[in-house]
């Protein structure tokens, strides 16, 4: 038996800054059969990280865990009864030893966007990498920009995306779209990740009973 370190780095925007008070709450689970995911990790504090970046570290025996199983980090964190971060989830696949990972966190208001993938193409190193924030209509009718961020194509960091939390709808699925300049300028499509979510969850609705 072996037992091997994984340290998870938690990035925010360089221009978000946590309240001082809150909880943090992180579920780390194995997800490489996704009919039967089990929880691997549980950790929880009535307290905010004092700094980003900020990191998290748990164990991964080799005993009871196959090298390249997949797990998934759920971060979750409140203020005053209020979530901070979009309920995203991050997975890795573990490479047989300790290992770090790099999770790019999402508080409301912005999405952290990555390349998914890429057409095997030729860009210029000052092409531009152009994501969109879209509202998709049920009615036919042109869809709606909610946001849109500029990067450059050949960072390997994600691109940030700020969008307004007041014209978000409860329970709506928003989709993500991304473009990259190629070497003759034109804009070509490529995968992202998140390609679609959730930005609010659906309210839930109480029942109350008269007397």
């Amino acid at each position: 038996m072996s037992t091997h370190t994984v340290t998870a780095t938690l990035h925010l925007p360089n221009n978000y800054k946590l309240p001082e008070t809150g909880s943090t709450d992180i579920k780390v689970r194995n997800i490489t059969d996704r009919a039967t995911p089990f929880t691997h990790h549980v950790w929880g504090a009535d307290r905010l990280p004092a700094e980003s970046p900020w990191r998290f570290t748990f164990n991964i025996d080799s005993s009871v865990t196959e090298v390249g199983d997949t797990f998934a980090i759920n971060v979750n964190m409140a203020h005053e009864g209020a979530a901070l971060l979009l309920d995203i989830e991050h997975t890795f696949r573990w490479g047989g030893g300790d290992q770090e990972v790099n999770i790019d966190l999402s508080p409301v208001g912005y999405i952290a966007i990555k390349k998914a993938f890429m057409p095997r193409i030729g860009y210029p190193h000052d092409s531009k990498l152009i994501v969109k924030l879209i509202e998709k209509t049920t009615d036919g009718g042109p869809e709606v920009v909610l946001g849109e961020a500029v990067g450059l194509t050949a960072d390997t960091r994600p691109v940030y995306l700020r969008y307004d939390p007041l014209v978000i709808k409860p329970g709506q699925r928003y989709a993500l779209t991304g473009s990259f300049e190629t070497l003759n300028r034109t804009l070509m499509t490529l995968g992202l990740k998140p390609n679609e979510l959730v930005l609010m969850p659906e309210k839930v609705q109480t029942l109350s009973f008269g007397a």
